[in-house]
């Protein structure tokens, strides 16, 4: 009988596997295969180095170093980590798309979180009030064009007066009055005053928004709402920025590392927010993240 792993290593109880889904994965699977159910880190190579199929938590691909049967892998995150991205001999999937509904309306949280003017880290203000913008003239811009893309866009639609849209390729879109393409990002980043970042992670997108490509282009007030990674910049890149440009926000469920330091330089800056990745904790996502992992998982059966 071969061998399921399921990588249940969050120290985030949220993001523990419900016991009454690991009940029902034993009994849907159990005559068909031997399931593992793996809780911490340590031990990890030793209980890997015999599965033939893993679910669950992201985790080191050294930790598979012994083993020589493994066919699949499935993760219950929205993207591949990017160490797992060139791994052409295994064939990795993830739950692309489960979260998008819950990420955009983190979006539109933030950006309206920006828009009446309450950005800072510290509590919220006692005095000196700040002033709400009137979005219906200001131009916003999407970079990524997926998923949480086109949600994030029928959600802010109703409130800026234009939206523009970077991606790989174009796509039709009664909503989008300009369409540029990824090399064209300079160009992109003059025009807008808010820019919402929802593009995966990959090597190609990893630093990409450059002191030199993207930085150097931005209006001096620009919003910058990052719901992709904190690795599409270089953090001393993003910092200078915003020193520099004290009218520009930037608001971010992303950092490198997570959870960001009490004493990170983006926690003293007073156009900075932070939410510590919590875009995607949602009331009905672990229902999303298993069914997805059934579907995978019954499709793996079905061709042995």
């Amino acid at each position: 009988m071969k061998k399921l792993s399921v990588v249940n290593i969050s120290k985030d109880p949220f993001w523990k596997l419900p016991k009454h889904m690991s009940q029902a994965l034993i009994e849907r699977y159990s005559n068909k295969l031997d399931i593992d159910f793996i809780d911490e880190t340590s031990g990890m190579r030793e209980s890997l180095k015999d599965s033939h199929f893993v679910v669950g938590m992201p985790f080191s691909k050294s930790a598979l170093k012994k083993n020589q049967v493994l066919e699949r892998v499935h993760f219950w995150t929205a993207q591949v980590p990017l160490s797992w991205q060139n791994t052409a001999n295994i064939p990795v999937s993830n739950s692309i798309g489960v979260n998008s509904d819950s990420v955009s309306e983190h979006g539109l949280f933030l950006c309206l979180k920006a828009l009446r003017g309450e950005v800072s880290n510290k509590e919220f203000r006692k005095d000196g009030f700040a002033i709400a913008q009137s979005p219906k003239n200001l131009s916003c811009g999407i970079v990524g064009f997926g998923n949480i893309g086109e949600l994030l866009l029928k959600s802010v639609s109703p409130l800026f007066g234009k939206k523009n849209i970077l991606s790989r390729s174009k796509k039709s879109n009664n909503n989008i009055d300009n369409f540029f393409l990824s090399e064209q990002l300079g160009e992109f980043s003059k025009l807008n005053d808010y820019i919402f970042l929802t593009m995966p992670l990959t090597e190609k997108t990893r630093h990409s928004l450059d002191r030199e490509s993207f930085f150097s282009h931005l209006k001096n007030n620009v919003t910058i709402i990052n719901l992709s990674r904190a690795e599409v910049f270089k953090e001393d890149d993003l910092i200078e920025f915003f020193k520099d440009n004290v009218s520009a926000r930037y608001l971010t469920d992303v950092t490198t590392p997570e959870p960001y330091p009490e004493n990170g330089v983006l926690r003293e800056m007073d156009n900075v927010f932070i939410t510590p990745h919590i875009a995607g904790r949602r009331d009905d996502i672990w229902d999303l993240l298993f069914e997805r992992t059934i579907q995978e998982m019954d499709k793996w059966i079905s061709n042995e």
